[in-house]
């Protein structure tokens, strides 16, 4: 299973936005985003505040029966053909 934070990156990466551009946006250093990218940590206020900026939403439920929850990264953008 794909981890939460990877999900993200892979957003970020999608998006074509250098980790100087989403930091400057973000308020955060440079470093950190790059961190980010390379699998450390963001804060949660962070990745919310990277989530909204890529039109990120999170879906999280249990199907009937199942014994984990489920989770969904939609983003409102369009995809690119």
């Amino acid at each position: 299973m794909v981890s939460f934070t990877d999900e993200i990156r892979r957003a970020v990466a999608a998006s074509e936005l250098t980790c100087y551009a989403i930091s400057k946006r973000l308020g955060i250093p440079e470093s950190s985003m790059s961190h980010f990218m390379h699998g450390k940590g963001l804060s949660f206020e962070n990745l919310d505040a990277l989530a909204a900026l890529l039109g990120l939403h999170v879906t999280t439920g249990r199907k009937a029966g199942a014994k984990r929850t489920t989770r969904h990264i939609t983003s409102k953008r369009r995809q690119r053909a």
